[in-house]
């Protein structure tokens, strides 16, 4: 019975956090009162306190979730005998493939982590940076012997954030074709920019 309870809990939760994730992406987290998203799951306004002490604390979760799932592309320990390169492909071709449908949480994750506190918004950016630093890594060892200049492998990286971060907003196909083939696209064109 308590089992039941707290899986009927955990939906609620989730519930108000894939609505929240809705509304905030359409509206902007300022314009997006805790009334409208009690409104539309259908509970009260207290409920979602139950859950949540604060709307922040909703923002947070939305961006919690999304970059949790974003960090499951960093499980390289299957490429340990598989040339670098192929293991710099492959996490683009998971990034991307978990962008499908989660485009909303994107969205929120770029324009609204200002309106996190401080040291909610201080553990998103950790995460972020744990991404960076392993696109980094992967990178620097797709290279290799090659030396390369660790402040240009940082640029370079950032800019294969900036192509794929912003994909929701004008790669609409969830092919797995298409989506792969963007995927080795936007991982060649980094790898060779690097070589030059």
């Amino acid at each position: 019975m308590e089992r039941a309870k707290n899986a009927n809990a955990e939906k609620k939760r989730e519930a108000i956090v894939d609505t929240a994730t809705y509304l905030f992406a359409k509206f902007g987290f300022q314009q997006t009162p805790v009334e409208k998203i009690a409104e539309a799951c259908d509970i009260s306004k207290a409920l979602v306190f139950h859950y949540f002490k604060c709307k922040e604390d909703i923002l947070f979760e939305v961006m919690n979730v999304h970059m949790e799932l974003l960090l499951t592309a960093t499980d390289s320990a299957q490429y340990r005998h598989v040339p670098p390169q192929f293991c710099f492909h492959e996490f683009c071709q998971k990034l991307l493939h978990l962008y499908v449908g989660g485009a909303n949480s994107q969205k929120v994750l770029l324009y609204e982590l200002g309106s996190l506190p401080a040291d909610q918004r201080k553990e998103i950016i950790a995460k972020e940076r744990y991404l960076i630093d392993y696109a980094v890594i992967l990178l620097n060892r797709a290279l290799l012997p090659r030396e390369i200049d660790i402040r240009r492998l940082r640029i370079q990286v950032m800019l294969f954030f900036g192509m794929i971060n912003w994909s929701h907003s004008w790669f609409k196909s969830s092919a797995t074709d298409e989506r792969d083939e963007l995927s080795e696209y936007v991982a060649e064109t980094t790898i060779e920019a690097l070589k030059n």
